[in-house]
């Protein structure tokens, strides 16, 4: 990850956007570490964000957290673009490998077909849903945001990235998948 950088702005300190603010979680935690459960993640996602936005904004609460997941995506992807540059070979399996080590899931292309302008996305192991029951709806509006932010670093100014969610655990699926198309 980046390393956290500062600003001086009027003579205040602020930290720098994207991955910077994440800080040093190790650091700063060096009893509980660096990582949490997987049931505490989900408790602060599906329990404490999305219900408290769906009280909020009913219906829209999904698109701000997919936006959030597109915000962080797209920092995400500029940070792994640095180290790979434009290459979608190394790009692909980079990306892959940074959401394993932070535990996103387990990521592959299943199909692609730039010149039509579609993807097909595979998580496995998902954070937010792998292991749950179906309760009859997706609930990866984060992670489909984090695919289109992704894919949007990668491709660059005037592409924009749609993604939609077709499997899900919270579907009674055993996976994860999304459907892409860049405009």
């Amino acid at each position: 990850m980046a390393k956290s950088t500062v600003e001086k702005k009027n003579g205040k300190a602020t930290a720098a956007k994207g991955l910077d603010l994440i800080g040093n979680p190790k650091a700063g935690r060096p009893i509980l570490g660096g990582t949490a459960t997987v049931a505490m993640f989900r408790s602060l996602r599906l329990i404490g964000v999305m219900e408290g936005l769906d009280d909020t904004l009913g219906k829209d609460s999904r698109a701000l957290v997919y936006n959030s997941g597109k915000h962080f995506g797209g920092a995400l992807g500029l940070d792994i673009l640095r180290e790979t540059g434009p290459d979608l070979g190394r790009y692909v399996p980079a990306v892959a490998a940074r959401l394993k080590d932070l535990g996103v899931g387990l990521m592959s292309v299943v199909q692609m077909d730039l010149a039509a302008g579609t993807l097909t996305v595979r998580v496995d192991e998902c954070i937010t849903c792998a292991g749950m029951p179906n309760i009859g709806k997706a609930v990866c509006h984060f992670e489909g945001g984090m695919v289109s932010g992704i894919l949007e670093a990668f491709l660059g100014a005037g592409k924009k990235v749609a993604v939609e969610e077709s499997k899900c655990w919270a579907l009674g699926d055993r996976t994860c998948q999304f459907e892409v198309r860049i405009s």
